[in-house]
C-alpha cells in the first residue's frame, strides 16, 4: 500500500512537472525578453523538493549584471542589478558547450559574490548549478540551494537542465527576431542619415549632422574625430544630456586615454568596442566618477573615404547593450559619415580653387586628394567651432 501511494504520489508530481513546463514553453514561445519566463521559471524549481532558494544570475564574461531569487519566504522574484566586474573568476563559469549541472558545496565556492551570500543566507549548504550561452555575448546561471548534496538526485538535475535549456531557446529566438526588426530599422536609419548627410556640401554643416543624426538614435554620446594638419583633432560632439555635453567635449579633446585608443583604431583600421575591464584606466566605466561612471560601453570606429583614414567615429552607451550585429551597422554608418564629409571637403577645396583662378591644374590635382586633411585655414577655423 505504501509503496502504491509514493508511486501515485511520484505519478502525480511528473504530471505536475510535465503541465508547468508546458506553460513554460507557451510562454517563451511569446516573450519579448528572456527575463519574462522569471516568474514560471523560478517557482517550478522552489516547488522541488528540499530546495532552500533558487538564484539566477546574467552575465557578460566577468560582468555581473543583475541577478534574481526566490526562497520559501520570499517567492516572488526579487530582481537586483549589480553590473560588478569580477574578472576572471566571474568568467570562469561560463558554459563551455551544451547546459550542464554542476554540484557545488557552498563553502567552497567565494563568497564575494552576491549569489553565494543569497544562498548561504538561505541555508544552502549545496547548489546545483546550470550555465547557459545566452545572446549578445552573454550567458546565464540557474542555481538551485539545498540543505545538502543528497537532495540534488536524477529528478533535481533534469529538471534545472530542462527549465535552463527553455530559457537558452527562448533567448535565441528572441535575439533572431531582434536582429530582423534590427536590420530593418538600421537600414532605414542609414538611408536617413546618408541624406541628412549628403544634404550640405559645406563641411561644418556635415560634421555637425554627423553627431546630431546618431544621438539619441545610436548612442548617448557621440565624438567626431579629424585628422588634421594638426594631429588628431575633435570637430563636432553631441550628447542626449545638455549639461554633459561640455563634459563629453573637454574629455574627447583632451584625455589621453581616448586619444590613445583612437589612434590604435587609425592604426589597425577596424572597429573597436570596449565595456568592463576594457574600459579600465579611461574616464569611462562603472569605477570613473561624475558622468564617466554612466557610461557602459564605448564604440570607435574609424572613418575612411576613398581608401584614406579621415578620422574617427566615437559612441558613448550608458544604459545600451551593443547588439551582435551591431558592428557591422556602425562601420557602414562611419562608411557613410566619411564620405559625407570627404565630398563636403572635397567641394569646399575646389571652390576655393575656382575662386582662386591663379592655381594650376597639377597644384588642383594635388589639392583635391589631399583635402581629406587639410581643409585650409578657413575650414579649419571653421571645423574647430563645431564642437561648442
Amino acid at each position: 500500500m505504501e509503496q502504491h501511494e509514493i508511486r501515485a504520489s511520484r505519478q502525480a508530481d511528473d504530471g505536475w512537472w510535465s503541465g508547468r513546463l508546458h506553460e513554460l514553453w507557451r510562454v517563451a514561445d511569446t516573450a519579448q525578453d528572456v527575463t519574462g519566463l522569471a516568474d514560471s521559471l523560478y517557482g517550478m524549481l522552489l516547488r522541488m523538493p528540499g530546495v532552500l532558494a533558487v538564484v539566477g544570475t546574467r552575465w557578460s564574461g566577468g560582468l555581473l549584471h543583475y541577478m534574481r531569487s526566490v526562497t520559501p519566504a520570499e517567492t516572488t522574484p526579487s530582481l537586483v542589478e549589480l553590473e560588478q566586474d569580477f574578472g576572471e573568476s566571474g568568467a570562469a563559469g561560463a558554459p563551455d558547450g551544451d547546459p550542464t549541472v554542476t554540484v557545488h558545496g557552498v563553502s567552497r565556492l567565494d563568497a564575494a559574490m552576491p549569489h553565494v551570500r543569497v544562498l548561504a543566507a538561505a541555508g544552502a549548504r549545496s547548489v546545483a548549478e546550470c550555465a547557459v550561452p545566452l545572446g549578445q555575448d552573454g550567458w546565464a546561471s540557474f542555481m538551485v540551494g539545498t540543505a545538502d548534496s543528497d537532495a540534488v538526485d536524477a529528478t533535481l538535475r533534469t529538471r534545472l537542465k530542462q527549465v535552463a535549456e527553455v530559457a537558452m531557446v527562448s533567448d535565441r529566438r528572441i535575439m533572431a527576431r531582434r536582429d530582423g526588426e534590427m536590420r530593418q530599422v538600421s537600414d532605414a536609419f542609414l538611408a536617413e542619415a546618408s541624406l541628412q548627410m549628403d544634404s550640405s556640401l559645406d563641411v561644418e554643416r556635415t560634421v555637425r549632422r554627423v553627431a546630431r543624426t546618431a544621438v539619441p538614435a545610436v548612442a548617448e554620446g557621440c565624438a567626431l574625430h579629424l585628422c588634421l594638419p594638426e594631429g588628431l583633432t575633435l570637430v563636432s560632439y553631441a550628447h542626449v544630456d545638455a549639461g554633459e555635453q561640455q563634459w563629453l567635449g573637454r574629455v574627447a579633446a583632451e584625455d589621453p586615454w581616448l586619444t590613445d585608443v583612437l589612434q590604435r583604431v587609425l592604426a589597425g583600421g577596424q572597429g573597436l568596442v570596449l565595456k568592463g575591464n576594457g574600459l579600465e584606466g579611461g574616464p569611462f566605466g562603472s569605477a570613473s566618477s561624475g558622468a564617466g561612471g554612466a557610461v557602459y560601453a564605448l564604440s570607435v570606429n574609424p572613418l575612411k573615404a576613398r581608401g584614406r583614414a579621415l578620422g574617427t567615429l566615437t559612441f558613448l552607451y550608458h544604459q545600451a547593450v551593443i547588439a551582435e550585429g551591431a558592428s557591422r551597422f556602425l562601420a557602414n554608418l562611419a562608411d557613410r559619415a566619411a564620405l559625407a564629409i570627404d565630398s563636403s571637403a572635397l567641394y569646399e577645396q575646389r571652390r576655393r580653387n575656382v575662386v582662386s583662378p591663379e592655381a594650376s591644374a597639377p597644384e588642383q590635382t594635388a589639392a583635391d586628394s589631399g583635402a581629406h586633411a587639410e581643409f585650409g585655414v578657413r575650414g579649419r577655423r571653421r571645423l574647430a567651432r563645431c564642437g561648442r
